[in-house]
C-alpha cells in the first residue's frame, strides 16, 4: 500500500453531502484504508477492525506503541456483541442505558477481532458512538472500526477538524 497521502474534506452539512462523505469513507475502510473521522469530541483515525493489517498501518502511522489497544466502534448491539466472546448481563443493561453514547464496555475479547486491535489481551473496549456520520460509516461497512485518537502517539489529540488533517498533511513528525 502506498505511503502517499491523499486529503480530501468531507463535508457533511446536508443530507446529500453526508450520504456521499458516508460512501466515500466506507468505500476508504472497505479497501483496507484508514480514515479520519470524528466519533467523539476529538478526531480519529479509524480503520477496519477485522483487519489486522489495516489496524497495523494506523498503529505505524500513529507511532503507537504496539502496547496500547484501541477503541472498537460499532453501530448496533449486534455487532458489539460480535467483538466480544461473553456479553455478561451488565453489559446489556449499560448498553441499554447509555449507548450510543461515550459509554465504553471492556468485555472478553472475541477471536473474530486480531490481536492487534487488543494489544493481544484478553479484552477489548466497544463504544457505540452517537455521531450520526460514523454510524452511518460503520453501518455502510458492515463491520467495526478501531478508531484511537488522530494525532501522532506523543501529541495533543487533535480537537477540529483542522487540526487532524494539519498533523498529517505537512505536518510534523
Amino acid at each position: 500500500m502506498s505511503d502517499v497521502l491523499t486529503t480530501r474534506v468531507l463535508s457533511t452539512h446536508t443530507q446529500a453531502l453526508r450520504e456521499e462523505s458516508v460512501r466515500v469513507a466506507a468505500d476508504l475502510l472497505r479497501a483496507g484504508r484508514w480514515w479520519h473521522c470524528r466519533p467523539k469530541p476529538v478526531c480519529g483515525l479509524a480503520a477496519n477492525a477485522l483487519d489486522a493489517a489495516a489496524v497495523a498501518r494506523v498503529f505505524q502511522v500513529k507511532e503507537r506503541p504496539a502496547t496500547n489497544p484501541v477503541i472498537v466502534h460499532v453501530a448496533s448491539l449486534e455487532m458489539a456483541r460480535r467483538c466480544a466472546s461473553e456479553w455478561p448481563v451488565v453489559a446489556g443493561h449499560l448498553a441499554a442505558a447509555f449507548w450510543p453514547g461515550p459509554l465504553t464496555l471492556v468485555l472478553p475479547r472475541s477471536g473474530d477481532l486480531p490481536g492487534v486491535v487488543t494489544a493481544g489481551g484478553d479484552t477489548v473496549a466497544v463504544r457505540w458512538p452517537a455521531h450520526p456520520v460514523i454510524q452511518g460509516v460503520i453501518r455502510a461497512c458492515g463491520f467495526p472500526l478501531a478508531a484511537p485518537s488522530a494525532n501522532r502517539s506523543t501529541q495533543v489529540s487533535p480537537r477540529p477538524a483542522n487540526m487532524c488533517c494539519g498533523a498529517w498533511v505537512g505536518g510534523s513528525r
